[in-house]
Parts: C-alpha cells; sequence; structure tokens
C-alpha cells in the first residue's frame, strides 16, 4: 500500500509533467519562429540597428535633466526600454548575442547631476567599467552632460575617476559631446586636454556647448581660446559664448553648425578658411556687430570667392532695431555679393527681427547670388525677405521687381521645398504689382513643377485666396503639403500654421 507522503510527493511531480508536456509544443514553435532561425551575425547586425542615435541620447540627456533624475537610480542615458538592455533580457540566447557584440556597448556617458537620493556617479563609474569590458575595441561615442556644482564633495572623487577612465580610451574616440554648465573647467580639463593638447585622429564629430552661465560666473577659468587637433573632425557642433575657435587642425572638416551669436564678418571668415565644408549653418548672425565700413569694404573690387564643397547654406539673421534694419540691406548684399555657390541645393536665409522692426529685408540680392551662381536649388527657406515696389526701393540697380519675379521663378523652377514671405508669393501667384488688392489670372502649370512643400510667411488675405488656386490648378502630383504661418518664431515648434488640404478635390483652408 502506498503512503500517503508518496502520494503528496506524486502529485506535484505529475503537475509539473504535465504543465511541461503542455508547454512543450509552444516552445517548439517558438525555436521555429523565424527570427529564432537567423544566423547570429544577422541578429547582432539587427540589435546594432535598434541602438537609440547619438542626437537622441544627448537631448534626452539635456532636457529636464534635474526633474527627471529624481524618479530613478539609473543613468537616463541607460534605459532598460532600448537598445543595449532590452535585447539582451529577451532569452539566454539573445543576450549572448549581445555581449559579444562590441557595436552595442559602445556609448559610454557621464551625467553629472543632483537629486534626492544623492549623487549616483559611483553607479555610473561601475556601468561605464561594464561597458568598456564589453565593447572590446569597438570606436566609442563619449557624451558628458555636467549640471552640478563641483563643491560637493560626495561626487568629487567618482566624477574624477569617471573623467580619467574616459580619457584612457581616447585612442578610440569617434565622438565626443561636451556639454557642462556650473562647473569649473578643471573637472573637464582631461577630455579638453585629449583634443587639444594630442591630435586625436579617430574622432571625426565633437559637440561642443559651454552654457552662458557658465562664462559669467566662471569667467576666470573658462577658456578663452579652443584650438582642437583633430585630422579626422568631420562634423562639429559648437555653442559657447565668448570662446574664439581655431580649426586650422580639423582640414576634413565637412559639417558646421554655431549656433552662438555670430558676426556677419566672421560667417565669411569661416566659409573662406574651411573650403572643404559641405554643410553650414549659422543659428545667430548678428549683421551689425561689425562696422558698416568693414562690412562693405572691397563689395566691388574684391574677388569673389567660389565654394565648390558647399551644398546646404543657413543663416539666420537677428535685426533688433530701426537702426540695424537701415544698413542690414547693404552689409548682406555686400555679403552675398562675395560669394558663389555653384553646387548648393539647400539655402536657408531667414531674418528674425524684433517687434520693432517689423519690416521685411530686400529678396533681391538674394535673387542677384542664384543669377550668378545658378546652383541647382531643391530646398529653399527665405524668411523676412520681400521685393519691394519701385515707390519703396530707389535703387533701380537690381532691375525692375517684375523682371526679378521672373528671375527668381526661373532660378527656383527646380525647388521642392519653399518658405518664402508672403508679399513675394502674392507678386509671384497675381502677376501683379505687390499694393494691388485683386489678383489676376496667372498660369501655375509651370510654377515650381517640383514643389512638394509650399510655406509662406506673414500672409495677407490675399494670400490665402491665392494658395488656395494655386493648390486646385498646379499640375504637380507630389505637392503634398502647402500652407502658411501666421505667427513665425525663431524657435520652429512655437508657430502657428495654417495649411490647404491638398488631398481631395475640393482644396480648402484650415486652422490647426
Amino acid at each position: 500500500m502506498l503512503s500517503t507522503n508518496f502520494l503528496e510527493r506524486l502529485k506535484p511531480s505529475s503537475v509539473f509533467k504535465n504543465t511541461r508536456r503542455s508547454l512543450s509544443p509552444t516552445t517548439k514553435k517558438a525555436s521555429q519562429c523565424p527570427i529564432s532561425c537567423l544566423p547570429d551575425e544577422i541578429l547582432s547586425s539587427i540589435f546594432v540597428l535598434c541602438l537609440p542615435k547619438i542626437e537622441e541620447t544627448r537631448a534626452e540627456m539635456n532636457g529636464s535633466i534635474m526633474k527627471r533624475s529624481i524618479t530613478g537610480q539609473r543613468p537616463l542615458w541607460i534605459s532598460s526600454r532600448s537598445a543595449p538592455l532590452n535585447v539582451s533580457h529577451v532569452c539566454r540566447s539573445w543576450r549572448s548575442i549581445a555581449l559579444s557584440t562590441a557595436k552595442l556597448w559602445s556609448k559610454l556617458a557621464i551625467q553629472g547631476t543632483t537629486s534626492s537620493r544623492g549623487y549616483h556617479a559611483k553607479r555610473e563609474l561601475a556601468i561605464l567599467t561594464s561597458f568598456i569590458q564589453r565593447n572590446a575595441e569597438a570606436p566609442l561615442d563619449i557624451l558628458v552632460d555636467i549640471n552640478v556644482p563641483v563643491d560637493l564633495a560626495s561626487m568629487d572623487t567618482y566624477m574624477m575617476q569617471c573623467i580619467q577612465l574616459l580619457v584612457a580610451q581616447k585612442h578610440r574616440w569617434r565622438s565626443v559631446h561636451l556639454v557642462y554648465c556650473f562647473c569649473q573647467v578643471r573637472i573637464i580639463a582631461p577630455i579638453l586636454a585629449g583634443l587639444v593638447q594630442e591630435a586625436s585622429p579617430s574622432v571625426s564629430e565633437l559637440y561642443f556647448c559651454m552654457h552662458s552661465c557658465s562664462v559669467e560666473k566662471n569667467r576666470d577659468v573658462t577658456p578663452t581660446f579652443f584650438h582642437p587637433s583633430l585630422p579626422g573632425l568631420t562634423k562639429l557642433t559648437l555653442f559657447s559664448r565668448g570662446t574664439q575657435y581655431d580649426l586650422s587642425g580639423c582640414p576634413q572638416l565637412r559639417e558646421l553648425s554655431i549656433t552662438s551669436p555670430t558676426s556677419l564678418k566672421d560667417v565669411k571668415q569661416w566659409l573662406i578658411r574651411c573650403p572643404t565644408l559641405e554643410t553650414v549653418s549659422f543659428g545667430r548672425v548678428n549683421v551689425y556687430n561689425s562696422l558698416e565700413k568693414e562690412l562693405n569694404h572691397g563689395t566691388a573690387t574684391s574677388s569673389i570667392e567660389t565654394l565648390t564643397s558647399l551644398r546646404s547654406l543657413s543663416l539666420y539673421f537677428d535685426i533688433a532695431s530701426d537702426l540695424e534694419y537701415r544698413v542690414s540691406n547693404r552689409a548682406i548684399n555686400g555679403f552675398l555679393s562675395s560669394f558663389s555657390l555653384p553646387y548648393v541645393s539647400n539655402l536657408i536665409l531667414s531674418l528674425h527681427a524684433s517687434a520693432k522692426v517689423g519690416k521685411c529685408l530686400d529678396i533681391r540680392p538674394i535673387i542677384c547670388l542664384l543669377k550668378a551662381s545658378n546652383p541647382p536649388i531643391i530646398s529653399l527657406d527665405i524668411h523676412n525677405f520681400s521685393i519691394p515696389s519701385d515707390n519703396q526701393s530707389p535703387d533701380k540697380s537690381f532691375g525692375a521687381p517684375e523682371q526679378q519675379i521672373a528671375d527668381l521663378c526661373r532660378l527656383t523652377e527646380g525647388v521642392q521645398q519653399l518658405i518664402i514671405n508672403g508679399d513675394t508669393v502674392d507678386s509671384i501667384l497675381n502677376g501683379v504689382d505687390i499694393e494691388e488688392a485683386e489678383p489676376r489670372s496667372h498660369d501655375y502649370a509651370n510654377l515650381w513643377p517640383k514643389l512638394e512643400g509650399l510655406v509662406v510667411t506673414n500672409p495677407r488675405e490675399i494670400t490665402v485666396k491665392s494658395l488656395l488656386r494655386f493648390a486646385q490648378e498646379h499640375s504637380s502630383p507630389d505637392m503634398n503639403a502647402v500652407g502658411f504661418v501666421r505667427r513665425y518664431s525663431k524657435v520652429r515648434s512655437q508657430v502657428d500654421v495654417g495649411k490647404l488640404d491638398c488631398s481631395s478635390d475640393s482644396v480648402r483652408a484650415r486652422s490647426d
């Protein structure tokens, strides 16, 4: 007779066997899933493609950093919902593949911040050490965001250890992103020394941002001159008020973006001294920062610089007063007339003027630039530039407004994306003088035949009517975005946009 204890042990065993038997088909089916049949090399490549972009990580670290650091102990640049952690937590096989894929662990970050739970530099040091071990000898992407006073004794030791750990791997740096604020330069000095004192041929991208508060509060320790020695650098982004740059040590630079205030004279020097540049963007060009005689010196006699490598040029002009507006037209005309851009396909010349100015700049120097260079423009943004009528501009050197309008249409016939001022659009779409109230009939069939998107800034009521007729009669089958901006801000996310629904037969205006 079987004992009671044996029967009690037998029941859980049978339950376990039945459960295992019922799960076997599921397990077998999972093993035969197409993704489970892929070779390890393919899965490894898929995992690498799942990595978040370096710009996304930098934005995540830089936005609301003090608020979000309170909610969790894990540094913000590491997330269990994104690679490499999410793919390494699926199953034993995937984890093994993830740990053996060195490229998955190539992003290293130091996030200096404070929270109610204290500073987590000790934990961050352990994470960096683990990532470096798993990375083997693959190239590294370095992100350093310091947003905490350095007089916190609890964080200083671990912070310096993290910095030293990154500096020890400087021969493998691929991109370096530095953002620091409320800190002394001594914390980040080892990384700066690796960029300046010794040539780092492996670095191809540099993002350098020093907040203005660092300049104002720590001016005695803030570097005033930055001369990187990076022979392999191709992409550079700078934001540092009060710091001068020398890029003679970066002979292969292709992309340059400067968001700090820059004078028009300095913009010209950047373009001349870096002939290899293909993409250039200046976020704040102060036209009035230079003397007028310097801005216009030699415009009639100086040679024209031909920028054969340049493909994209973005200049955002700042004008704060009526006095600046008076010299801006002449200054910008002198600047544009000194260059030839034969291969530029993306051109942004945008004016950000204060409410006190309330005027547009003359678009005709831009038309003359296009006429002299005849570049293959695909995307054109000329916000707050317009063609003045004869009675508004006594300068006849540019020709009649009607001829300039015809030249603008001819020179931009290959444009696919266009942002343009309302007054100029009125002149083009209506084929009349700007001051005329009612639109005339116009042939839209051959006007911007490749256009896919059109945005009109500062429109009048007549502009909206013209856009409706333009959308109805335009022959381009690819045009899917036509609209107007009633309030245009320098921050593109803060605009009041009205759109035209071109998808249906009955084109109508609507407001978002």
